[in-house]
C-alpha cells in the first residue's frame, strides 16, 4: 500500500507493542528484511527515527524489532552485508539476532531464504524494515497461525498480495532455492509454485481497521508525509 492511501486516513499513531510477560508464540519466528540499499530514500530506511512523540529516539528498526520480540524469543533481521549489521546492531535489543544475507543485493527473496534457514521455528512472519505503523494485534495473529498448516499466508490488500508482511512455513526453502538460482528476487514468485491461503481485508481490519501496518515509506516525501500525519 502508498502513501496516497495515507491522505484518506484519519490522524495516526503507531500502536504500541503489547505488554506481556514472556513471548506469547514461541512456535514462530519474525524476519525483519533489511538488506535493501534504500535508494529511493537516500538514506538507510532501517535508520530513520520514527516522527512519533511516544516514540521518540526510536528507529523503525529498533520499533519493529521490540514489538516483535513482545509475540516471539525468535526475531531474526536479515541484513545485506556485515558493514550493515554492524551499524544496525546498537539499535536492536540483545535478544534479536542479525543475520547476512547469503549473497547480497539479490532482493528481498534472498532475505526470506536467508532468514528461512536461521531459523529454529518451522514457520516465520517476515517483514519489510520500511513499514513502521504495523500493529501488535496483526503481528500477534500471523504468529498465530498454525505452523502444521504449510501453505503460504498471505494477505490481500486492495487485491494486492502483501508478500513482505506474510506467513511462510520453513519447508520452503528447497523452493526458494530453485527460484533462486532461476534469478526470481521477489518473494511474489513464490504464488506461483506454492499453496497459497489468502488472507482477506474482512480477516485483517479487526486487527488493524486503517491497514496501516501495510503502508511502506519508500522516498523522503513518504516520510515527511509520516511525520505529518504522526505529529
Amino acid at each position: 500500500m502508498t502513501y496516497a492511501h495515507l491522505l484518506m486516513m484519519k490522524k495516526l499513531r503507531p500502536a504500541a507493542p503489547q505488554r506481556v510477560s514472556a513471548p506469547v508464540h514461541p512456535a514462530s519466528a519474525c524476519l525483519i528484511l533489511a538488506g535493501g540499499r534504500s535508494q529511493r530514500m537516500g538514506y538507510d530506511k532501517a535508520l530513520l527515527p520514527l516522527p512519533a512523540a511516544a516514540e521518540k529516539g526510536q528507529t523503525f528498526l529498533g520499533r519493529l524489532a521490540r514489538l516483535a520480540l513482545a509475540q516471539t524469543p525468535e526475531v531474526l533481521v536479515v541484513v545485506r552485508d556485515q558493514s550493515s549489521a554492524a551499524s544496525y546492531a546498537d539499535q536492536l535489543p540483545a535478544a534479536a539476532r542479525l543475520v547476512v544475507d547469503l549473497v547480497p543485493d539479490q532482493g528481498p527473496l534472498m532475505g526470506l531464504y536467508s532468514g528461512l534457514l536461521a531459523i529454529q521455528a518451522p514457520q516465520a512472519v517476515a517483514l519489510a524494515v520500511d513499514q513502521p505503523l504495523l500493529h501488535p494485534q496483526l503481528l500477534a495473529w500471523l504468529l498465530g497461525l498454525p505452523a502444521h498448516d504449510e501453505r503460504l499466508a498471505i494477505p490481500l490488500v486492495g487485491q494486492r498480495p502483501q508478500v513482505l508482511l506474510a506467513r511462510y512455513p520453513r519447508s520452503l526453502v528447497s523452493t526458494i532455492a530453485a527460484l533462486l538460482a532461476r534469478g526470481q528476487r521477489n518473494p511474489r514468485s513464490l504464488l506461483t509454485v506454492a499453496p497459497v491461503r489468502w488472507l482477506s481485508e474482512e480477516e485483517l481490519r479487526p486487527l488493524d481497521p486503517e491497514l496501516c501496518s501495510f503502508l511502506n515509506v519508500n522516498t523522503i516525501q513518504d516520510w515527511q508525509m509520516l511525520e505529518e500525519r504522526l505529529g
